[in-house]
């Protein structure tokens, strides 16, 4: 059990952009939940086993909801680029936007999503899966077991943070 929790350790350590900022305060149904005082919110992360860690997360600094997701192939892209994305749930709710190319502390690239609807973080609380698309082409579908309780601690620690 101990090597499990210090699996999610690391990899919530490997999701932070400012990893002095973020800490983990928590596990809830295999997510991290933590504060990220750079941004002054919460958040909740998974790392998948397709080398894929998304993170949903409070941003009070912009007033917004962003969603990070990060993968080893996102490396060829380039900083500070945006990119066209639409996010598919499996019930068929699509989102469009864009994620912007951000660099982490540990000089990997993530695409940044922000969003300001609530009803995304509904879905993301009510659905079993999310799809992240670019130009039509799937670039990774994830499962969301436990994110339900994972959203509901997260807003709690926000709640608790304000």
């Amino acid at each position: 059990m101990k090597y499990i929790a210090s699996v999610f350790a690391f990899c919530a350590a490997l999701l932070t952009a400012s990893a002095a900022e973020a800490k983990v305060i928590t596990y809830v149904g295999g997510w991290a939940i933590g504060i990220d005082s750079a941004v002054h919110g919460c958040y909740m992360s998974m790392s998948y086993d397709n080398d894929v860690t998304f993170r949903v997360g409070i941003d009070r600094t912009n007033d917004r909801a962003f969603i990070w997701l990060q993968h080893d192939a996102f490396n060829d892209l380039s900083e500070g680029e945006t990119y066209p994305l639409e996010i598919d749930f499996d019930n068929g709710n699509r989102w469009k936007g864009e994620g912007e190319v951000i660099r982490t502390s540990n000089d990997s690239l993530l695409l940044e999503i922000p969003f300001d609807r609530s009803d995304l973080l509904r879905d993301l609380m009510h659905r079993d899966a999310i799809y992240f698309y670019h130009r039509g082409e799937l670039l990774t579908s994830l499962r969301l077991d436990g994110s339900h309780n994972a959203i509901d601690a997260m807003l709690e620690c926000q709640r608790q943070y304000d």
